[in-house]
């Protein structure tokens, strides 16, 4: 892990300092850069899903709510299985995103925090 962050030398403090860097960054790129850019449609789609604490959804279900997803879509793709198509987050991050209810640069920060005290 230490080459694919660049951290050859270093202490550990400062290896650990550096990911938690890199994490908050992607985390606030994807926060600004995909979720705050979403389409009305996207963000209803979010919210319901922080209301069920899920990161997925049967897209028979956001039918039966009235909604269809815009694509093209950064926030979710739909991934098919035998039985049904789940609407999905994205990238791992917009999942973080949704799941610990991130809003602002504030509360990513505070997610860094918290995960790695």
């Amino acid at each position: 892990m230490d080459k694919y962050f660049g951290l050859t030398t270093g202490t550990a403090e400062e290896k650990n300092q550096s990911i938690k860097g890199h994490i908050e960054m992607v985390l606030t790129d994807a926060l600004v850069n995909i979720v705050r850019k979403c389409s009305r449609n996207t963000e209803k789609i979010i919210k319901i899903l922080r209301r069920k604490r899920t990161l997925e959804m049967p897209v028979m279900d956001l039918k039966a709510k009235k909604l269809l997803l815009d694509f093209p879509n950064k926030v979710f793709r739909e991934v098919s299985s035998n039985v049904d198509t789940i609407l999905a987050p994205a990238n791992p991050s917009i999942g973080l995103i949704i799941e610990h209810n991130i809003k602002s640069s504030i509360d990513v920060a505070a997610f860094v925090v918290t995960q790695f005290s």
